[in-house]
This record gives structure tokens, sequence and C-alpha cells, in this order.
């Protein structure tokens, strides 16, 4: 049976207020929740684990070690063990390359043959992580899976593409799956359940013990908030046909985004 690897990333809460300073981002404060798109990658490889197609599901985060509470919540809801490989205090700056090479080494080591992770983090966005692992590894990869189930041997995977469609594949495994929140709806931790998963397996690894040098290829030099949106223009006055000629000439000539 296979052994299956979700990838967890915390990241800050979604209320929380980022502020900047001197260009750098100040996180020391923030609390941080399980990326929400990895809480559905969860879900889905405790699925496959419950349908007998998987004998454990190792959640693998690579992340400072104060956020192991995040991780905690995890093993509750399932996962059979956890590994956390210990970052730096500035790991948010790490690069996408560098974060897939550490994770890489982990599920070299254990001998994964399927990784879940979301489809994104919320925090950069990028969509570069699980493409990149999966481009080291050398598997397949498809992101923004709506559906993921064994079938015959392989994943049977839908996925979400441009326009509305759905595209099918029946992929063998090894494999990299990003999940989508359309997935599968994820299951509640009570409050037992988190007590329990305190007990569960949590290995904490260095970048020594992975052999692999802190080598960081892209660096963020500097932060700024995007500038204030000037204040709306509310047109109250004149009949219908009046109030569109006042705003066609409010775009043309003081906006200036359409053309004469």
């Amino acid at each position: 049976m296979a052994k299956i690897a979700v990838l967890i990333k915390p990241t800050p809460d979604t209320d929380a207020r980022i502020e900047s300073a001197g260009g750098s981002l100040n996180l020391g404060s923030l609390k941080y929740v399980v990326n929400p798109y990895d809480v559905y990658a969860v879900e889905q490889a405790l699925q496959i684990k419950e349908a007998g197609h998987a004998d454990e599901v190792i959640a693998i985060s690579f992340t400072n070690i104060k956020n192991k509470d995040s991780i905690i919540k995890m093993l509750a809801m399932g996962a059979d063990r956890a590994i956390v490989i210990k970052a730096e205090d500035d790991s948010h700056a790490a690069d996408s390359l560098f974060i897939s090479n550490v994770l890489r080494k982990v599920i070299e080591k254990e001998g994964v043959d399927l990784v879940f992770t979301g489809k994104q983090a919320i925090d950069d966005d990028n969509m570069q992580v699980p493409v990149m692992l999966a481009g080291g590894l050398g598997w397949s990869h498809v992101n923004v899976a709506t559906e993921a189930n064994m079938k015959d041997g392989k994943l049977h995977v839908k996925r979400e593409a441009e326009g509305g469609r759905q595209e099918e594949y029946m992929v063998s495994l090894p494999a990299v799956i990003g999940a989508h929140k359309s997935l599968n709806k994820p299951r509640k931790t009570p409050i037992p359940k988190l007590l329990q998963a305190k007990k569960k397996p949590f290995e904490e690894l260095n970048l020594a013990d992975l052999g692999v040098e802190s080598k960081v290829q892209v660096k963020y030099t500097n932060f700024v908030a995007p500038p204030e949106k000037p204040a709306g223009k509310k047109l109250t006055e004149g009949t219908v046909d009046e109030m569109v000629d006042q705003l066609v000439n409010y775009l043309k000539n003081e906006v200036k985004v359409i053309g004469s």
C-alpha cells in the first residue's frame, strides 16, 4: 500500500494585520494557522487511507518550530506522524526552489509514494513549491484537484481548468497532487483528538540532518504598501442619460481610462 505525505505550511491568520517597517515585514507577533488549502489535502489523504489504499499519512512542514501547534492540529485530524524541518526565523524569505529541495530530501528519505499539497499558500500565492517539488522528484503533478481517488492502482484525478472546464487524468504513482477547496469537506477535530495528537510521533530535523545547506537564491529586499485608492465619485444629479454622459466624461477626461 502507498505511503502518503501531506505538505503543511503555517500561514498568517487571514484576520491578521501585517505591518512593514524599513522595508521589512513585522511577522513576530502574528498568529499562524494551517494554510487552508492544506487542510483539504490532509482530508483527502486520510480518505484514501481509510479506503484501504494507504497505510500511513505523514504531515511534513518546513517551518519555524514555534508553529508546532498548527502541525499538531493535522495530527488531530488523523495524520499518523509529523516531520518538521526547523527553519530559521526568516524562513518566510526562503525562495520556492530552496524550500522544494528541502522537502524533496525528506520525501526521498521517507520513501513516499504520493504527496498531497494545497493548491497554493494564501500568504505569497506563488503556487511554485509543489510543481518544483514534482520536477525535482521526476514525478507527475496535477494541481487544482477537485477529485482524487485510487482506482485500479492509479489515481483518478479531476481538476478545475480555465473557463469552468473539468480535466480528468489517470495518474500513475508516484505523484504530487494539489488540492482545491472543492475536493472534499474536512472533518472537525474535537478537543480530545487534539490532546491525543500530542502523543503522536513528532520528529524535528535540522537542515544539516538532511545534508542541505541554507542557500537562498531569491531574496525580498523591500515591502511597501500599495497607494491608497482615491475616493469614488457619485453621480446623483440629472436624468439617467445625463448621468451616463457625466460618467463617460469622467472616465475619458479625468481618470483617462477610455479613449476619445
